[in-house]
C-alpha cells in the first residue's frame, strides 16, 4: 500500500505519514532487508 492510497488520512498520524516517501511497502521492506544484510555480512 502506498501513502497516496490512504483515504481518509488519519488526523493525528498524517504528519508522520507525510514524512514518508510514497513507495509501496513491499518495495521498501525489500530495500531495508538488503541494507541490513549488507551491514551484517559486510562486517564479517
Amino acid at each position: 500500500m502506498k501513502r497516496s492510497q490512504l483515504t481518509p488520512m488519519p488526523e493525528y498520524f498524517d504528519r508522520y505519514i507525510n514524512l514518508c516517501d510514497d513507495v509501496d511497502l513491499s518495495v521498501r521492506f525489500a530495500n531495508k532487508h538488503r541494507r541490513i544484510e549488507h551491514c551484517v555480512y559486510g562486517k564479517m
